[in-house]
């Protein structure tokens, strides 16, 4: 259960669960943690750490004692980014005791790890206590009475406006439906997604407001076909904007459905990475036209074949993470006939206090080895990086504009090292997701339809698999007027670009 609150169904906003570092009362109400450079970690017990922030410890201890002396069944837990500041996890507190003069030892519940071990000097914060609800916005609720404890913004001593919780599992689901549309409707306030649609045909959301969802999209589009999500406004989501299943992967069959002139603003509340303002699993999806801001992590992400992305505008992304794409796609040599055209991305950095030095914010990723893009007449403003190719072929990079980018284009050869081994043929897991044989071998990949639709690939073990072949990179602008560091277009020479069979050609300054 969540708490919102606001003028009007289509105004109400979450609030935060008690938290501590408190959120920041600047414009972008910035996320703070704790850690860094104060905490270290067991070297013998993978359940402990060593905290060294005193005040910061000695609050959290007494508002965890106090939980737990009130018989709280449901008491304090950190949400952190516990080894890379690409992936956050929740983890329970299990105990927090004084060690000495200088520091705390933090305890976690052995059944709650983080999907990465945690590491000296990562960041974290603590949530879901009582002790640690004191700033406008913050709430909390009674495991034990279910009574709740609120801190309304307005701060005038009483509730000026309207208090809801989220009950409902979801607002609105449907399954085996077809012929419905949704239309200017104010659809709000769930503890999962607000809307979710599946096995579905010719299904229509339009000029509706979709908000407030739990920890899982707003719009849930899975296994729908001729279906569209059109110029709805959707915000407040603790998971994906919207998310779209369409098509079929294996059979190439396009599902033939679109997203289309949404706004899309403050998604990732609870969950804040992988879950992008548009997640796709697609064939034959046309995205355009969309407004997708204020996204720690990535703005649209997904996979598929055949998709269109077009006239989209990326705004305020990844500005909480690292080695983070505001449009990112990663891992596979399959997923062909995808068109990103025409779209604006600005200002892709990070705001907050990261915990690695290391790493950047791309506008547009092509992580390990993606293959078979067409990336043409973009605009990108204002990124540590505009284009990231991780080492992949067949894709085209053309008559695109970067503006005060650090670095317009990094392109390396991570099959030829550290990545060699995904790349060979002998390489073979079933599930695909570390051997590109893998998942070549769940599509039949040397039949119809992959056969006759990417001929290139029944051979491509045959032409240097691990090199990042037949890559194109041209007719691009740039101007570094105002980049840090003084910019550069891209951080390979021309002779080494050549020497992996990819060219480089006609890319030009244009201040």
């Amino acid at each position: 259960m969540e708490l919102f609150y606001g003028d009007s169904n289509d105004q109400i906003k979450p609030m935060t669960l008690a938290r501590d570092p408190n959120i920041d009362t600047d414009v972008l109400n910035t996320w703070k943690w704790v850690g860094y450079n104060n905490m270290s970690v067991s070297t013998t017990d993978n359940t402990t750490f060593q905290f060294n922030d005193i005040d910061t410890a000695n609050k959290w201890k007494k508002s965890f004692d106090a939980d737990i002396a009130n018989n709280e069944t449901s008491t304090m837990w950190m949400h952190g980014y516990w080894k890379f500041d690409w992936r956050d996890t929740y983890v329970k507190v299990a105990a927090i005791s004084q060690l000495n003069d200088t520091s705390y030892v933090v305890k976690r519940e052995e059944d709650t790890p983080p999907q990465y071990p945690w590491i000296n000097g990562c960041r974290f914060m603590a949530v879901n206590s009582l002790g640690l609800l004191d700033a406008p916005g913050e709430y909390y609720i009674s495991s034990k009475t279910g009574d709740i404890y609120f801190m309304p913004p307005d701060m005038d001593g009483k509730l000026n406006k309207k208090v809801v919780v989220s009950v409902l599992k979801q607002v609105i689901s449907i399954k085996n439906t077809k012929n419905v549309v949704f239309n200017n409707l104010t659809i709000s306030t769930s503890q999962g997604s607000v809307m979710q649609v599946s096995s579905s045909s010719n299904i229509n959301v339009t000029n509706c407001i979709v908000s407030n969802s739990g920890a899982s999209a707003c719009i849930e589009m899975s296994v729908v076909t001729n279906s569209n999500v059109e110029k709805n406004t959707v915000y407040g989501c603790g998971g994906s904007g919207i998310s779209v299943n369409s098509g079929n992967i294996k059979t190439l069959i396009k599902g033939n459905s679109s997203v289309v002139g949404n706004v899309i603003s403050n998604f990732s509340r609870i969950r804040r990475t992988y879950q992008p303002g548009i997640g796709f699993d697609s064939v034959g999806l046309h995205v355009v036209d969309n407004n997708i801001s204020f996204g720690p992590h990535a703005c649209i992400q997904g996979g598929g074949n055949d998709n269109v992305f077009e006239h989209n505008r990326l705004s305020h992304c990844t500005y909480e993470t690292v080695d983070v794409g505001a449009f990112y796609i990663g891992r596979s040599w399959s997923q062909r006939g995808n068109v990103a055209r025409y779209n604006t991305f600005d200002t892709i950095r990070s705001t907050e206090k990261l915990a690695q030095a290391s790493c950047s914010q791309n506008a547009f990723y092509l992580d390990d080895q993606m293959s078979g893009w067409i990336f043409s007449g973009n605009t990108i403003i204002n990124a540590t990086t505009g284009v990231l190719l991780g080492g992949g072929r067949n894709n085209i990079i053309t008559n695109n504009t970067f503006i005060n980018c650090d670095n317009d284009i990094h392109f390396d050869n991570r099959g030829m090292n550290w990545m060699s081994t995904a790349c060979n043929i002998s390489c073979n897991d079933n599930l695909g997701t570390s051997c590109f044989h893998g998942e070549l071998q769940s599509l039949n990949w040397q039949n119809p339809p992959y056969s006759t639709q990417y001929p290139g690939l029944v051979s491509i073990y045959k032409k240097y698999p691990c090199i990042p072949i037949h890559n194109v990179i041209a007719n691009n602008k740039y101007c570094h007027t105002k980049s840090g560091g003084g910019g550069q277009f891209i951080d390979r020479n021309n002779a080494t670009v050549n020497g992996w069979m990819s060219s480089m050609s006609n890319n030009s300054e244009a201040c």
